[in-house]
This record gives C-alpha cells, structure tokens and sequence, in this order.
C-alpha cells in the first residue's frame, strides 16, 4: 500500500510540478532576454524638446497669441510658429471654393521681433489650409493626392508669401493635419525646404534629404511624454515635439479646449527650470541631433506602427514609445523586445491554460468522457472559424488572438491523457 501511494505521489509530481517549473523556467527566460535587450537607462543626459504652435493666421486668436508669446519669451523658450500664409476665409474643413486672407501688418509685427532674436522659427503651414474635396475627419489634407506640380506651386506661393512679409529665410515646412504625400516630400524638396513636421505616420523616401521633426504629443501631454522618454534608455537622439493649437485653450475653444491658460503657464514655468531638458526649435533640433533624415523616421515609423500594438493587450505592453521620436537603433530594438515578449507570452498563457484545463477535466462526470470525441470536433472547429473571422481584414488583434490561444489551449488540455 505504501509503495502504491508513493508511485501515486511521484506520478502527481510529474504530472503538476515539472509542467508548472517548465512554465517557470519560461517566463524567466523570456525577462532574461527582454531585459537584456536594452542599455541600463541614463538619466543625465539632456531630453530635446520642441515647441510647435500652430495656425498663426490673419484669422487666428491675436490677443491669446500675444499672451503665448509673452510666456515663452519670460521663460526664454524657443518655439515653431507653424504659419498660414493665405489662410481660406469659410474655415479650414469647407473644401469649396473661398477667398484667402493675408496677415495684416498688426499680425507680422507682433511676431517678427521673436524671429529676429531667435526665439521663434517661422515654418510654412500649407498654403491657405482648406482641405481638399473628398476627404473625411481623419484624412483632411491640403496637399495629399494633388500632383507634384500642384504641390510645388501651393508650396512655393506660400513660402514666398510668408518670406516677403518676415524678411527671414524659412526652411521648415508643417503640412495641415499633418497629412502629406511621396510629391509632398518631393515638392517641399524643390521649393528649398530642408525640414518636415508632421505626422509620425506619414511617408517617408529614402532617396530625399529632407530632415523629419515630427509632431509626439499635444501640449497638455508634454509632462506624461517626458516621463516616457525618461523609462526609455536616455540618449542625446531622444526627441518630443509638442504641438500647440488655439484651440487646446479652454478660454479660446470651450468644447474642444484641454487646458487653461493658467494651466500652460505653470507647465513653462516648470519645465523651463528643469535642467533634463533642453528646448530648440525645429531648425535647432537637426544641429543637436544628427540621424533625423528618413532612415529613422521610417525606422522608428514601423515601430509605432508594428502589428504588435494590436497583438498585445495594452496593460501588457513592455512600453513602445507613443510621444516620444526614438533613434533607428532604439526603435529596432524596441521592437525585437515586444515581439520576444509577444511570443513569450502567448505560449506560456497557452502552456498554463491548456495544464489547468488537463486538471480540471479529472474532476469532470464520467458522462463527459461519452461526448469528449464530439465535443473536441466542436471546439476545433470554433476555433478554425474565430481564427478566420480574426484574420478576415487579414489583421488580427488581441482580443482575437487571445481567444484563440485561450480556446485552443483548452481544447489541448482536453486532448492530452
């Protein structure tokens, strides 16, 4: 009897404790590998940071500009001022026809003595920034789709415009709603733009040498993109472009607005004594940093754009950065990291979900056994069928993968003596 109980227990040891150390010796590799896979952070050195207001115009809100203007010169923080040359006079969402409207002298004199000493760059925001017929909320633009000579015409009006006026070179270009195209990047080319902020998720050609500062995060989410950048491995390359608008202010935009005006000024007045960071302007950012050419926009691109933002829960995420421009080697390395962490995960989820499932079904009614063969037809078959309905758009996302790694592996569990 004794000997028969102890063949009983060491079966049950085999049978529960060398699959959940399996498990253990999993996970524990998968956090060695993960955490190998990056430098140590560093917090000591400094952080770029831009600031990128947009929409200067004739029509654009004078006296809260001038209070901006104030605030960022009593902090000495440089900023873009992404401007519209001939701004449409029926708003920038009405494609139909409209007059355009210059800066008045009023509008050219308030900013023109923050150029010339430096604390604003002046940028080229589109041409008149009506977006073009046929495009809805999320793809507004006023030159995406137009031919190259088009682009080159809009682009050299609205530059020359804005030169004239500002007697200042201008060099940055920030297309409307941060949508543009291959011509865009072409176009801004030989009109003798040598920088684009944008959308991160815009185009890029390997072929141009236009420099890419890209718009991160909003300006109410500069504190939490600075706390990002800082889990990152810090690096000199590490760039954050908040990007500014009338309309985040609650006193301008009751509905839309994000902050108050007190709110922003305490945000400059702290940052500003922070001495992590360094502010720049667009122009400044390409002489501290010297790889923002389209090799990392396109590299840092894929990893903001990997399918394994969707393959990993979001609680789960091992932290691809989302408000920060990380270099080529970071975003690289980054990715490697989330998808070991994508397979690690799945397959010890799957591991220990099918080994609970083996469990439990020993506890089951001995009438289970008579449907156990039809039963795993069912399942497999759902499974086949989730697993199609998931990949019908050929993406497949989290919620979908995990339910079929759940339900396989319980089906596994259920196959397995």
């Amino acid at each position: 009897m004794a000997i028969a109980k102890s063949r009983s227990h060491n079966s049950y040891s085999r049978r529960v404790i060398a699959p959940a150390m399996l498990v253990v010796v999993l996970l524990l590799t998968a956090l060695a590998v993960l955490g190998s896979m990056l430098p140590s952070k560093n917090g000591h050195q400094p952080l770029t940071i831009v600031l990128r207001y947009d929409d200067y115009s004739a029509v654009s809100n004078t006296y809260l500009e001038s209070q901006i203007l104030e605030e960022l010169d009593k902090h000495q923080l440089p900023c873009i001022f992404a401007a519209i040359p001939c701004v449409t006079a029926h708003g920038f969402r009405n494609s139909q026809p409209a007059d355009s409207l210059l800066m008045d002298a009023e509008k050219v004199a308030m900013l023109k003595p923050y150029i010339d000493k430096g604390l604003v760059e002046l940028c080229v925001h589109g041409c008149t920034h009506q977006t073009l017929p046929n495009k809805d909320l999320r793809e507004m633009s006023e030159f995406e789709g137009l031919t190259y000579e088009q682009q080159v015409a809009r682009l050299a009006h609205g530059k020359s415009i804005l030169q004239e006026q500002f007697q200042c070179p201008i060099v940055s270009f920030v297309p409307p709603w941060g949508n543009y195209d291959d011509n865009t990047i072409r176009a801004a080319e030989a009109v003798g733009f040598s920088i684009i902020s944008a959308d991160p998720r815009g185009p890029a050609l390997k072929e141009s040498r236009l420099l890419y500062v890209p718009g991160t995060c909003r300006i109410h989410q500069l504190k939490e993109a600075i706390a990002e950048a800082r889990n990152l491995p810090s690096s000199n390359s590490a760039l954050i472009t908040a990007v500014i608008h009338p309309y985040d202010f609650i006193e301008s935009d009751v509905q839309r607005g994000v902050m108050t005006f007190q709110q922003f000024k305490d945000l400059l007045a702290e940052i500003s004594q922070d001495p992590t960071l360094r502010f720049t302007t667009a122009a400044g950012a390409t002489q501290l940093i010297s790889d923002l050419g389209a090799s990392r926009f396109m590299q840092a691109s894929s990893l903001r754009h990997s399918s394994l933002n969707h393959l990993i829960p979001g609680p789960l995420r091992m932290g691809i950065p989302n408000m920060t421009y990380v270099d080529g080697r970071l975003a690289r390395t980054l990715l490697e990291r989330e998808r070991v962490w994508c397979i690690a995960l799945y397959v010890i989820s799957f591991l220990v979900i099918a080994f609970i499932a083996n469990r439990i079904r020993r506890f089951l009614p001995s009438q289970w056994m008579v449907y156990r063969r039809k039963a795993l037809i069912v399942g497999y078959t759902v499974v086949l069928i989730v697993a199609a309905y998931s990949l019908y758009d050929l993406e497949i996302y989290a919620l979908g993968l995990s339910s079929i790694v759940g339900l396989a592996a319980y089906l596994v569990g259920n196959t397995i003596d």
